[in-house]
């Protein structure tokens, strides 16, 4: 997986210095526990997307084809996290009060008659 380079190290829990074999396999979840894992989940996108990638670490004439995909991984998460925000951010809640707003619009439309608006004639006027 992603800690693969840690070895079999990343599932354990130690508690006071002793492996605890028995941490969490219970899991509760209640509304606190979905609320903050959801503000940090929302602080890690906001810190990546404010970030700024690296340089790479060597030119990419130097660099071979794993050390560049590695490499890529950086600047794309940082991309990925920028996109997530702007969609669920910014995207949805326009098109939302865009519908919102066309909904408002054609039932003004669809309540008046046009013939008797009191500051507009449809009827076409002859000269």
């Amino acid at each position: 997986g992603i800690n693969a380079e840690y070895g079999k190290q990343w599932y354990q829990r130690r508690v006071r210095g002793v492996l605890n074999y028995y941490t969490n396999y219970y899991y509760k979840s209640n509304l606190r526990t979905m609320i903050s894992r959801t503000i940090g989940v929302l602080r890690g996108k906001i810190a990546n997307s404010m970030a700024k990638a690296p340089p790479p670490p060597k030119p990419a004439g130097e660099m071979n084809l794993v050390e560049i995909t590695n490499y890529n991984k950086i600047p794309s998460s940082i991309a990925y996290d920028r996109w997530w925000l702007f969609t669920w951010f910014v995207m949805l809640p326009v098109t939302g009060a865009t519908g919102v707003n066309a909904w408002f619009v054609e039932n003004e439309h669809l309540s008046t008659i046009p013939s008797i608006h009191p500051l507009r004639s449809y009827t076409p006027k002859h000269a």
